[in-house]
């Protein structure tokens, strides 16, 4: 049996049944969750919440729990994609006991549970008044004031705004799915890293032994396949050029493949295994820490970090497209900290509070990050998720049921690629995300959505 996580009240609907404000109460109180559970904000929350007030547990469900069942709430990437067509907008409008006083924490049971239309202790419950809005009446149909309801869903998972739709991943349906090394050897079957061509149009992929896989993003057609000969591979491309370099870890040997003419080549040796667009920002990884250099593989001491940051204690960096932000991950800072390289000033920080960021790639407008974290995280924190930096906010998360490694996001802004495994030896898997959320509803949800044809139940295999 689940554990109640929130509770809500309906204090009143709008006369056109278009809008209904609601109290909505945090009912459990993990005592290792510092601060308990977040009050809601997301329109997945609040689709899922007005999904449970439909679901009657006895009679006829209302309108919008015979739009579909429970199990497509449950896919995180395609509720994120879809409650814009059922929320129209969410306002926080008060709230009581937030944030709670040590004294007010010392004062609660850990959870409470729904009894005849009320909470124990209500009055001393963490709780938010809001407005929410929704697309057409017939979603709120049967609320009446002072309904209740308690609900086991989460929130923190973030749901697109209408700013956003046309610039994030749509994670609810890759365009394309490919297993780059699955007749390779058990330890070739894996990737090591991949990466995008500045412009666009190619992905290359390493294996952990001594394989490059090139694709072309037009069609996704694998284009090269060859030995590099490489120990301990690092990546990169030749800034400007559609040359692919291989680098040693430990040394100076580097392989290049040359794609416009169709030939291994020769050329300066690319140092770091990091680079901005350019190339003007330059790192390599060191075991620990991290490394800034310049071109020639020199120590880069123009870039400045912020305070209390140590080069020998970062785990990651990356750049943004037009090299004014460096996004930094630390053994002491394990928030993303967005900072100019320049002079080290300090422009945000996003708190995941979901474990280490495993990798992390920055969309070409610096707009938003998509990472991947802990492998050692629960099954939902194992999913890729994308992230707003202005703010700190989650978008959405991904549905990929794996655990998902390592992300690039296309230079021309068409593709995000997310690699995962389900198991340690199992081969890996690219899932590629076209960008930009649809205009229109899934066809299974189209009709209903216009009014042509009565609710029915979509069920999801």
């Amino acid at each position: 049996m689940s554990t109640d996580l929130y509770g809500a009240r309906v204090l009143g609907i709008a006369d056109d049944r278009r809008s209904l404000r609601l109290r909505v109460f945090v009912v459990y109180y993990e005592p290792s969750i510092e601060g308990g559970f977040p009050l809601p904000e997301d329109a997945v929350f609040f689709l899922r919440l007005l999904w449970d007030f439909a679901d009657r547990e006895y009679g006829r469900p209302r309108p919008l729990a015979r739009v579909f069942d429970y199990k497509p709430l449950m896919d995180g990437a395609w509720v994120a994609a879809n409650a814009r067509w059922f929320i129209e907008g969410v306002e926080r409008l008060a709230t009581r006991n937030h944030p709670m006083t040590d004294e007010q924490w010392d004062e609660l049971g850990m959870f409470y549970c729904l009894r005849d239309g009320s909470w124990q202790d209500e009055e001393l419950l963490v709780q938010g008044d809001y407005v929410v809005r929704v697309t057409d009446p017939r979603w709120l149909e049967g609320l009446e004031p002072g309904d209740t309801r308690s609900t086991v869903w989460d929130t923190g998972s973030g749901a697109p705004e209408p700013r956003d739709a046309p610039y994030v991943p749509d994670f609810s349906r890759p365009a394309h799915v490919i297993e780059p090394f699955r007749a390779g050897r058990r330890e070739g079957r894996q990737v090591r890293s991949m990466a995008f061509s500045d412009d666009g149009a190619h992905l290359a992929v390493l294996d952990w032994s001594r394989e490059l896989v090139v694709y072309e993003t037009a069609d996704w057609t694998e284009q090269l396949r060859l030995a590099h000969g490489v120990g301990l591979p690092v990546l990169m491309w030749v800034p400007g050029r559609p040359v692919v370099a291989v680098k040693s870890f430990l040394d100076d040997e580097q392989w290049a493949y040359d794609l416009e003419a169709s030939a291994v080549t020769e050329v300066p040796h690319e140092p770091g295994g990091v680079r901005s667009r350019t190339g003007r920002y330059r790192a390599r990884h060191l075991l620990p820490g991290i490394e800034f250099i310049d071109a020639d593989g020199g120590a880069d001491e123009s870039v400045i970090l912020p305070d209390g940051f140590d080069a020998g204690r970062l785990r990651q960096v990356a750049f943004s497209a037009d090299e004014s932000r460096m996004f930094l991950i630390g053994e002491d800072h394990p928030d993303i900290t967005v900072a100019e390289p320049g002079t080290g000033r300090v422009h945000g920080r996003i708190a995941t509070g979901r474990g280490w960021v495993r990798d992390l790639a920055v969309a070409p407008s610096g707009r938003y990050i998509l990472i991947t974290q802990s492998p050692f995280a629960s099954d939902y924190q194992r999913e890729p998720s994308i992230w707003r930096v202005a703010g700190g906010g989650p978008v959405m998360h991904g549905s990929l049921e794996r655990q998902a490694h390592l992300v690039a996001w296309s230079p021309d802004d068409r593709w995000a690629v997310v690699e995962s495994r389900i198991g340690e030896k199992a081969p890996s898997r690219l899932d590629v995300f076209p960008v930009g959320l649809p205009a229109e509803p899934p066809e299974e949800l189209r009709a209903v959505l216009v009014g042509e044809e009565e609710s029915r139940q979509v069920y999801w295999e």
